[in-house]
């Protein structure tokens, strides 16, 4: 069987029929009241005319009915004069800090990782914690499925960055427990996977990794080779601010509440 090596997603043409042309916004001018919290708001009445809301929204929409935001009505901007416009543009750009700058403040703390599993995948009525997730990712799993801690500091309570070299020890009787994997994945500062020598970007239970005599697991993180007999648990860092993410897919209990944490990250 052979293996695949890619997605193409260019949307194949068709050679019967031409495709339709591509509407350009080129040249098009923004409505001049137009700004960044007129746009969302703008985009949220025609979300909600799209996508009706749940009942259990209902507490929310009364509130924001006075901004204009009702579902099945398009956002008028023009009944604020401007001061009440600025005002507007002060909390979406408040909104807007308070969502970017939270992640790393989520979940419990443990041995300089982060683990969130509170509202996680199911979020009801926490509106801010969706929306941060939203703004990292899209999306996630529910902690029955999956758990993400996140490497916050090292050891030290000092930031991971690649110019450091780090070991991450596992004991034999504390490897993450999942009942369908685990993985390390190292992002950088803007979290993309940075290319590096050896193309690995993540290192797991599904890789050959080697123990020590005891059982236990030493992974190496660095942006330099820790030498050839300890390239099989090097996880390639690229230079300045690391993001490291532990993933633990179909986690069991322990990992849930509690019991457990990964260990910490020590420079060397």
């Amino acid at each position: 069987m052979g293996r695949q090596r890619g997605y193409d997603v260019s949307g194949g043409r068709s050679t019967s029929a031409p495709r339709p042309p591509v509407p350009s916004c080129v040249g098009s001018a923004a409505p001049a009241r137009e700004t960044a919290g007129i746009r969302f708001f703008t985009h949220a009445a025609q979300a909600l005319a799209v996508n009706p809301p749940h009942p259990a929204d209902f507490p929310v929409l009364a509130r924001i009915k006075h901004l204009g935001i009702v579902p099945g009505r398009d956002f008028d901007a023009e009944r604020f004069d401007a001061d009440a416009l600025a005002e507007i543009e002060a909390g979406a750009d408040a909104a807007r800090q308070a969502i970017l700058g939270s992640p790393s403040a989520f979940g419990t703390e443990a041995n300089g990782w982060r683990t969130s599993v509170d509202n996680m995948g199911v979020y009801g009525n926490s509106y801010f914690k969706r929306a941060v997730i939203a703004a990292g990712g899209l999306g996630a799993n529910t902690p029955e499925d999956a758990v993400h801690p996140v490497l916050a500091v090292d050891a030290d309570s000092a930031p991971v960055v690649g110019e450091n070299d780090y070991i991450l020890h596992v004991d034999a009787d504390a490897l993450p427990p999942a009942d369908a994997f685990w993985s390390i994945t190292m992002y950088d500062a803007e979290g993309f996977q940075a290319a590096n020598a050896i193309d690995r970007f993540a290192l797991g239970d599904r890789d050959p990794l080697a123990c020590n005599a005891d059982g236990s697991l030493d992974i190496h993180i660095s942006h330099r080779s820790p030498g050839a007999e300890r390239q099989t648990n090097w996880l390639p860092a690229s230079l300045g601010p690391l993001g490291i993410t532990m993933r633990l897919y179909a986690p069991r209990p322990e990992a849930l509440d509690g019991r457990w944490a990964p260990p910490p990250v020590r420079r060397i």
